[in-house]
């Protein structure tokens, strides 16, 4: 749908100069000084707006326009004249013509009149071809969200309340007026974020179509106060009779508030995490506390032997290098226990390197030695010997192996099955491995496994139902994927299936 104006004017020069001020607007213009002339223009071209002086040379401008409307319904007849006598505007009415513009106001008051006119236009196009989409401006009006539909030329043709009301403006003093008008207003639209917008509706002018989200600044009303907001933006293409564009509909949305929620749940979400994580620690102090005991216990033993072997001078050199190497033995024992403590407790983010599958395994297990000893559980591995090895970050993965083993020490103490076992199973193949994990616990619902790794999902009293879940995500990372399953009698079992090359890794560090 083009934007033809039909000027009906017999004064040369103001015909002239009305021509050239609607060429700059954007409007392509016919014009004639007859009403002969005007009405074969009407029946020749499409036009969508007449501008008429009453005064013409030939007839009444009144007589034309009335011919006009009953001929062609659709075009919006604009009258711009001298007369002002009030039979004249009477008549107008009567004719239903879109607007009465007296020639003192000026072009400036005509062109704003058009561009009204031309929006009128559009939106009738809108009814009778998208209907639905028109339907759907119209219903944000009751929503917060700003909406407003341009034509290609980038004027405004639909503007919903809560836009008019951050305008600050009525419908008639926005709708026919350019989009840029409204964003150099500087108490709406800070400077930075209106080059944005700009560049955004430059964007459409070719492509008609941009979804994003941007963060803008826009001032509140009191000027001083400036807000950077998140705004979710959707430009949608609009189209008129067959498939001809007609410009865009524009849908701003904030969704600021829903940004600042997701910060906050995932503030809280680390929080808890951490206090989750706190809380396994101390399990695994507790059993590595008990470890680290037992060297120093031997240690201490054999000194209190040495001691007494000098005083009777009755300990022999070989018995001596023999005591020795035990001490340095159950010293490297300590050591190790301590580095396993300090590098679980650190969560060191460290880039992919190789992962020992057995190793990642068995120090994992030995980290709850204790607790399984409390509950009475029975571990069983059966690892491939040629398991190998895989990428990974060691630490991260370790993380996931004690969530689930925590778990099924917290499920087996509340079951309390005759007899506690926690198996872990490896299987692999060139490109991939697969850990499973078994215990026989209490187990979970249906209503629960189907949900189990979604956040703050737990069946603990004091869980916080964020281990699985983070879990979960750490395996994504890592390109893999984990499952949980119900056994038949009772219990859980896990499984997670994760890529031995970095190639399946697209050569990246994936990190949580």
């Amino acid at each position: 749908m083009e934007p033809n104006v039909l000027l009906v004017e017999d004064d040369h020069h103001l015909r002239s100069l009305l021509q050239v001020a609607l060429h700059k607007s954007g409007f392509q213009v016919s014009v004639c000084e007859t009403s002969i002339d005007a009405m074969s223009l009407v029946e020749s071209n499409r036009i969508a707006v007449a501008i008429i002086d009453v005064g013409l040379s030939d007839d009444n401008g009144l007589d034309v326009a009335q011919t006009i409307a009953a001929q062609s319904p659709d075009v919006k007849i604009l009258i711009f004249t001298s007369d002002t006598r009030y039979e004249s505007v009477v008549r107008a009415l009567a004719i239903q013509v879109f607007s009465y513009i007296e020639k003192p106001k000026g072009v400036h008051e005509l062109i704003a009149q058009v561009n009204k006119a031309w929006s009128a236009c559009l939106r009738n196009a809108l009814s009778l071809k998208q209907r639905e989409c028109l339907l759907q401006l119209n219903l944000l009006d009751a929503l917060d969200d700003f909406a407003l539909a341009l034509d290609h030329r980038q004027h405004i043709i639909f503007v919903n309340n809560p836009l008019l009301r951050l305008f600050a403006a009525t419908w008639d003093e926005v709708v026919g007026t350019p989009i840029t008008q409204w964003m150099l207003i500087e108490p709406i639209v800070e400077h930075s974020s209106r080059n944005l917008l700009m560049s955004i509706f430059n964007h459409l002018n070719s492509q008609m179509t941009w979804n994003g989200t941007v963060r803008l600044s826009l001032h509140s009303p009191a000027p001083e106060v400036e807000e950077s907001r998140l705004i979710d933006l959707k430009f949608i293409s609009l189209r008129g009779p067959g498939t001809e564009k007609i410009g865009y509909a524009a849908i701003f949305k904030d969704i600021e508030r829903s940004f600042q929620n997701q910060r906050r749940i995932a503030l809280r979400r680390e929080e808890l995490f951490r206090a989750q994580n706190n809380s396994i620690a101390t399990l695994v102090a507790d059993s590595l506390s008990h470890e680290i005991n037992q060297p120093l216990a031997t240690i201490a033993n054999y000194l209190g032997g040495i001691r007494i072997g000098l005083q009777q001078q009755n300990l022999t050199n070989e018995e001596l290098d023999h005591t020795i190497d035990i001490l340095e033995k159950q010293t490297q024992r300590a050591s190790g226990v301590l580095a396993r403590l300090r590098q679980f407790l650190r969560r060191e983010i460290a880039p992919f390197g190789s992962v020992d599958i057995a190793s990642l395994i068995n120090d994992t297990l030995a980290l709850f030695e204790k607790e399984f000893e409390r509950v009475g559980v029975v571990t069983k591995t059966r690892i491939p010997h040629d398991a190998g090895v895989f990428m990974g970050d060691y630490v991260q993965l370790q993380q996931v192996l004690a969530n689930i083993i925590s778990n099924s020490i917290d499920a087996m103490d509340s079951g309390r099955p005759k007899r506690p076992v926690f198996l872990v199973s490896v299987r692999t193949n060139e490109e991939w491995v697969q850990l499973q994990t078994l215990d026989n616990g209490v187990g979970v619902s249906d209503e629960i496994l189907e949900k189990m790794f979604d956040p703050y999902v737990t069946t603990k009293p004091s869980g916080t139902g964020l281990g699985l879940s983070v879990s979960a995500e750490i395996v994504r990372a890592h390109r893999g994927s984990m499952h949980a399953s119900r056994r038949r009698a009772r219990g859980l079992g896990m499984k997670i299936t994760l890529p031995k090359s970095l190639n399946t890794l697209d050569g990246n560090q994936r990190s949580v």
